[in-house]
């Protein structure tokens, strides 16, 4: 009886701990990193569109531990090290973009932020300036976060619009869900709020006419980890709710 009771304890552990399924870029899907088969400590030859990252030696089953500390530079993409994407995916500016996530849990309630960044030749993620292209957080008329509507209207897929004026080129495109069940434990020696970030990456070559060249800020440094959306008791004044990234573009 307790190692039945211990394997739907760590089952339930995994699933809490959710990643990306696939990334349907303006149609194509692209199967996402898996890190229950393509994690370190060396990487396999399986291509992806997605920056591939370990698999922690203390997480549970299939799942990957979410980022804790928005100061680190896997508040980018996840855990590090990270591999460069084997394959690029390619998008008309003004297309959809869709992410399908593993099943999540009602209990881990918080917003879906989607980011694009230009990525300079031969930079790496932590040198792209990110700005954000949409988010789903709290809608204060239905009492409905943003992951709750994914998984109970969406298929646990969400859809975004890339911006239909971007200047071509490749983008690194940053997909996230923050749970903000534990966010309002506040550490101020560690600096560090009980939120959970689970982002992840994948490199788009971008095609069309536009000339933007949106501003945008650094992972680490786009959050701090005393902002309202992330440091925050959500069972209390949720209508207040204030998504961290700074405005959609």
């Amino acid at each position: 009886f307790q190692s039945l009771a211990l394997a739907a304890s760590l089952a339930t552990l995994a699933t809490a701990h959710g990643h990306l399924k696939e990334w349907i870029i303006d149609g194509t899907t692209y199967p996402a990193f898996d890190p229950l088969y393509d994690h370190g400590p060396t990487f396999t030859d399986i291509k992806r569109i997605e920056y591939g990252f370990p698999k922690l030696k203390n997480d549970l089953g299939p799942g990957v531990n979410p980022v804790a500390d928005v100061n680190k530079d896997s508040i980018t993409c996840r855990w590090k090290p990270l591999e460069d994407p084997k394959i690029m995916a390619e998008a008309r500016a003004g297309a959809t973009m869709a992410f399908k996530w593993t099943d999540w849990f009602s209990s881990h309630k918080g917003p879906v932020l989607t980011y694009m960044g230009l990525l300079p030749p031969s930079a790496k993620v932590e040198d792209v300036d990110f700005f954000k292209i949409d988010e789903l957080a709290y809608d204060p008329k239905t009492r409905v976060w943003g992951s709750d509507y994914m998984m109970d209207h969406t298929n646990n897929t969400h859809t975004v619009t890339i911006p239909s004026d971007l200047k071509p080129g490749v983008y690194v495109v940053r997909h996230e869900i923050i749970a903000l069940h534990g966010a309002m434990s506040d550490n101020y020696k560690t600096k560090v709020s009980g939120a959970q970030f689970y982002p992840q990456c994948a490199q788009v070559k971008i095609t069309g006419d536009g000339t933007a060249t949106p501003s945008g800020g650094k992972f680490p440094g786009l959050y701090k980890w005393d902002d309202k959306g992330i440091l925050i008791n959500i069972f209390f004044r949720p209508n207040e709710y204030f998504s961290p990234g700074g405005p959609v573009y």
